[in-house]
């Protein structure tokens, strides 16, 4: 019987504890750019972009980040240390936007950690978009209100 027991406590351990290996961290960031004076946007970053227009004044990045073998602590972490935090450049009517922090690979324990990194970005209706980088981009069809 005690036998039993023990074989029935190990079996629920292992079913309460199998959902939570293989489950990748996420996280969603938003972060809105002043655009009022600018014509271009260039975007360069890393993953797939999806621009939509809408109409108002400012563009909003909306980045969802997941590490496919990391844990939330860990990404928190990153997010804390400002890993994910996107920078922008204006010059002559043109804004860069960048992560300049994402050139720089990471590795805990000597493994590198793998971030996969896609950006909804709503951009007023008057401002070109432009690719640099290695994005994949598709203009989304309906447009935000």
């Amino acid at each position: 019987m005690k036998s039993l027991k023990i074989a029935f406590l190990s079996i629920i351990s292992l079913l309460l504890v199998t959902p939570h290996f293989g489950q990748t961290a996420q996280r969603t960031l938003v972060k809105s750019f002043n655009v009022s004076k600018v014509q271009t946007v260039n975007l360069n970053l890393d993953g797939d972009v999806v621009v939509r227009k809408w109409k108002k004044g400012l563009m909003r990045v909306e980045m969802k980040i997941s590490l496919e073998n990391g844990n939330d602590r860990l990404l928190k972490s990153m997010v804390i240390a400002n890993r994910f935090n996107l920078d922008s450049d204006i010059s002559e009517g043109e804004m860069t936007v960048f992560a300049p922090a994402l050139e720089n690979e990471i590795t805990i324990r000597g493994k590198e950690i793998t971030e996969k990194i896609s950006y909804i970005i709503n951009v007023p209706e008057q401002v070109e978009v432009n690719v640099l980088e290695n994005e994949t981009l598709s203009l989304a069809e309906e447009k935000e209100k």
